[in-house]
């Protein structure tokens, strides 16, 4: 009997739980309580021939019990095993009927996979609904068989994804050297992943064209005549090496790849670029930037050019029907949240993917630029030197040779060597810390006290004693921004059901104006705002917020948040215009919580007091 993912995966939760309530396990898989109860019945079935139980006590609950506990451990090796095994028929599978030249039967597809019609029809559940992702389909046909729908176009691009087809490596070595000879010649050369991606097309291309399967009609696009001259010497190499003929739609196919590789700075010079479409829209991003986020970024000398050479690569990848693969979509998504909210916004306001949905690869791009920018512009606080006053009460000599450990040693930025008197006359002091060698009295800045003469030990103290001033500093500055009516630990099963819990707080205490709630919902159509590590973080599409709070929501059970990933823990971000100096401050914070130990506390956490006393402690 096959055993399912899922499955697996509820055998796991029971053997983890001395008694679970049958609504428990259908809130944990995000499931109703009638399809656990089928699950439950199949795996009574699978368990037993496995020698294990599957046990139900009324007002108790199920468990899950093997008779000797190694028995556990063996059984889910082997399901693991028949899992993996399944994953590559189902690749086996896809690649074959992809190639295949006419329909296959299900008997035929039997046959051939060595596996019974119950397990090929679970193979293709499994198949269709990855191919949707990709606009492919699984066509069953009464008396033809089985076929994949699609455009030529989508298959090859998720054989890019998926296949392992290569160039044989005589041929891959002949058409590698010509694609750097021409990449070496550029100002910006390919990427190693640029190359590697041409690769895989041109092996997918030439097997697909064995197999008769050809790119259709595509509009007439200027290709530049250097890439028309790669193409033909690549073509030409394939046809003296293998025999294979490149027809001409697959050649302007072939060279739309390439072309879709250059950088944009080959198509405009500096008088053009201020006046493309690409130029008015950059402008119209760096504007909603700084009106709806109060950050400044038109000054930035490298942004818009970015933002343009970018923009005019994906216009041309859009026009082309050509799909972009980001691998870094998650990373950036999880370490630059900021960048891609605004990213995400920017590109809503102008409209820019039109009739088609927001790209999150194609924006986690653009939101590197962003982000840079922000880096640039606003980030150099992180680089700027500790600035203390010394107050020294051992003479000049004494406070030279301080200035000068502090200066060289722990990289402080000595504004001012002086007297305890001299200290004590100031009214107000202009520095970060003040580090004293006598008590003096406190004024609007902290003290670190020190040895006269210090060695590398109290060095050591001294740098410790400063950033732990400069954490419980940076901490009071955000610590606003969480306020205990917002915090709750939620029964909600449901993303929606949630979502009205913390809206209802935030409106309930005036934080947020009427708009607010519909902002939030049209948001979470756009793009997912999963973050990582079970961690979600929803907010408005513009800044509704009267007074910038955060809504901070620890779920009893997970919940299932975008259709692909599982949250345990929710910040809700009312934000208000006024408080964007310190926003990215608070984004500091919840990437911190990303951290899975910090996460695992947060989740763990069980009191309002429990979740600051995590966040004063974060490491950032």
């Amino acid at each position: 009997m096959d055993v399912t993912r899922r499955q697996l995966e509820i055998i796991k939760y029971l053997k983890r739980k001395d008694e679970v309530s049958l609504q428990s396990i259908a809130t944990e898989f995000t499931i109703s309580t009638r399809t656990i109860r089928n699950e439950l019945v199949q795996i009574r079935q699978i368990l037993a021939t496995y020698d294990a139980v599957l046990i139900f006590e009324k007002g108790s609950g199920y468990r899950c019990l093997f008779k000797v506990e190694i028995q556990y451990f063996s059984f889910i090796d082997t399901i693991e095993l028949q899992l993996e095994q399944v994953i590559l028929r189902k690749n086996q599978l896809v690649e074959f009927l992809l190639f295949a030249i006419c329909p296959q039967t299900i008997d035929s597809l039997c046959e051939h996979f060595f596996v019974s019609r119950g397990t090929l029809n679970n193979d293709l559940v499994r198949l269709k609904n990855e191919l949707k992702q990709y606009h492919l389909d699984i066509t069953r046909h009464a008396n033809d068989g089985i076929v994949i729908g699609g455009s030529e176009k989508a298959i090859r691009f998720y054989l890019g994804e998926k296949s392992n087809k290569q160039v044989n490596l005589e041929l891959k070595s002949i058409i590698e050297n010509q694609i750097i000879c021409f990449s070496d010649k550029l100002d910006n050369p390919f990427t190693d992943e640029g190359i590697s991606q041409l690769l895989s097309y041109i092996g997918i291309a030439i097997e697909r064209i064995r197999c008769g399967f050809m790119i259709g009609d595509i509009p007439i696009f200027t290709i530049k005549p250097e890439i028309s001259n790669l193409v033909e010497q690549i073509t030409t190499g394939i046809l003296k090496s293998i025999g294979l003929e490149f027809p001409p739609h697959e050649c302007v196919y072939l060279g739309l790849q390439f072309q879709s590789k250059l950088d944009a700075a080959s198509y405009f010079d500096a008088i053009t670029i201020s006046q493309s479409a690409e130029w008015k829209e950059a402008v119209a991003m760096i504007s909603y930037i700084e009106q709806n986020y109060m950050y400044n970024l038109a000054a930035d000398k490298y942004l818009i050019q970015d933002l343009v050479y970018h923009l005019y690569s994906m216009h041309f990848r859009m026009m082309n029907q050509l799909r972009l693969k980001n691998p870094m979509t998650p990373h950036i998504k999880k370490n630059y949240p900021l960048a891609v909210e605004m990213t995400i916004a920017a590109v809503a306001s102008i409209k820019l993917f039109k009739k088609n949905a927001i790209d999150e690869d194609e924006v986690s791009y653009l939101a590197l630029h962003i982000g840079a920018a922000l880096e640039r512009c606003y980030g150099i606080v992180d680089i700027i030197k500790t600035q203390v006053i010394l107050v020294c009460s051992g003479g000049a000599g004494v406070g030279r040779i301080m200035e000068a450990k502090l200066a060289t040693q722990l990289q402080f930025d000595v504004k001012l060597v002086c007297s305890k008197r001299a200290y004590e006359a100031m009214e107000m002091v202009y520095c970060d810390v003040i580090i004293a060698t006598i008590p003096v009295t406190l004024k609007n800045k902290p003290v670190v006290y020190a040895e006269m003469l210090p060695g590398d030990w109290d060095l050591a103290k001294i740098s410790e004693g400063v950033a732990k001033l400069k954490k419980s500093a940076s901490f009071e500055r955000i610590q606003h921004f969480f306020p205990e009516e917002l915090f709750v630990i939620s029964k909600a099963k449901t993303k929606k059901e949630l979502l009205s819990e913390l809206l209802v707080n935030l409106e309930g205490y005036n934080f947020v104006l009427p708009t607010y709630a519909a902002s939030v919902f049209e948001r979470e159509q756009l793009a997912s705002t999963y973050l990582g590590e079970h961690i979600a973080i929803p907010h408005a599409m513009i800044h509704l917020a009267k007074d910038s709070k955060i809504a901070v929501a620890i779920l009893e059970n997970s919940i299932v948040w975008d259709g692909k990933h599982k949250v345990e823990i929710v910040f809700l971000l009312a934000l208000s215009k006024l408080d964007y100096s310190e926003v990215m401050h608070v984004y500091d914070y919840i990437v911190a919580c990303t951290k899975p130990h910090v996460s695992k506390m947060v989740k763990d956490c069980t009191s309002y007091r429990d979740f600051l006393e995590i966040l004063k402690g974060l490491q950032l």
